[in-house]
């Protein structure tokens, strides 16, 4: 499948201690039996930073050949062309690390420095990293000390059959991370990363033509994935919550809609006290996810095991495994938003 690239010349509770769990965004009304309730909690990352780390450097290592895509896959564009290929997706890259450093918690993070010391293609086929030197000068120049450093990038084309217009970019990236008193690196991370789009295609040759905004869509994308493994991020979950079936159910809905959280409490706390069990566990269930937005994990836990207890409910099964699975992610948050590991550790 033959591929060219053209047009490549833009009512809440607030959270109370650490922010892990952010207010809540949305309350759906009652649909049915159930109401929605939408907020925001933080991710972990996935890598860890040593506890004197302060200040990073975002340093762009691309090798100089501006072969973003094969050649046969660039078909015949100028030297002008692949200049301006290559600064859409290393801008688009970097855009999408930008945007998660500057959503990040660790306020160290907020404001990164910035540099460039291209590659010359002959060093990116031997494989060489940054000297301890290197690493040592460039954080003295940048005032910095830690180094997130790009060091390759590739964007692949997966095309469906003649008929089909779907197409999909496939961006491999490799990325680095240097201390200035370390002589290997701390960190090697390369990821792989899709984004399917509908592309135009030619009738006659059957080619489909690649857009910036499908190649800006797929460099950012793989940005916004490295983002994620080196800083904690919020990400939007959902809670359905019972409210049907029974009196005290749609008047603690009720309540949760007006924003008055403490008498649905009292609601389902009276449920849980004299309802038959299947009622019993949907209040108990209830009254978790109400300290869950309340970021009281520990209590929302003892909750949802009373709610187990009474009745093995799907809803409450699935949202125990969730409940535990944020429990056991909370330590590694709290260590990363204060700071206070000190030795080198990874998942």
């Amino acid at each position: 499948m033959k591929v060219s690239v053209v047009n490549i010349m833009h009512g809440s509770k607030q959270m109370r201690f650490l922010p892990i769990l952010c207010a809540v965004l949305i309350l759906h009304g009652c649909l049915g039996t159930y109401s929605l309730v939408e907020f925001e909690v933080l991710e972990p990352a996935t890598l860890y930073f040593p506890a004197h780390v302060s200040q990073p450097l975002i340093l762009n290592r691309l090798p100089e050949s501006k072969r973003i895509f094969d050649e046969e896959e660039t078909g015949k564009l100028s030297d002008e062309q692949l200049l301006i290929l290559d600064t859409l997706v290393s801008n688009s890259v970097f855009r999408g690390l930008y945007d998660v450093l500057h959503k990040s918690p660790l306020d160290n993070f907020y404001w990164p420095m910035w540099s460039t010391e291209r590659q010359p293609e002959l060093m990116v086929k031997n494989d060489i990293i940054l000297t301890k030197k290197e690493v040592s000068d460039l954080c003295t120049k940048n005032n910095s000390d830690v180094i997130l450093s790009l060091e390759a990038f590739n964007l692949g084309i997966k095309a469906g059959t003649d008929y089909s217009y779907k197409i999909q970019l496939i961006s491999k990236s490799s990325w680095v991370v240097y201390l200035p008193q370390s002589s290997k690196p701390y960190n090697e991370f390369e990821q792989i990363d899709t984004m399917s789009y509908n592309a135009r295609r030619d009738i006659k040759s059957k080619r489909l033509f690649l857009t910036r905004t499908m190649i800006e869509g797929a460099s950012y994308k793989s940005g916004v994935s490295y983002g994620r493994h080196v800083s904690p991020v919020w990400k939007r979950t959902e809670r359905n919550m019972y409210a049907g079936q029974n009196s005290l159910l749609r008047k603690g809905s009720k309540r949760t809609e007006e924003g008055d959280w403490e008498q649905a409490y009292e609601l389902w706390d009276e449920l849980a006290h004299k309802g038959r069990s299947r009622n019993r566990a949907k209040a108990y269930y209830n009254m978790a996810i109400y300290y869950e937005l309340e970021d009281k994990l520990d209590s929302a836990s003892y909750l949802i095991d009373s709610a187990f207890t009474c009745k093995a409910l799907d809803l409450i099964e699935s949202y125990k495994e969730e409940l535990d699975t944020r429990l056991q992610k909370k330590t590694k948050i709290i260590k990363q938003v204060e700071r206070s590991q000190n030795d080198v550790i990874f998942d």
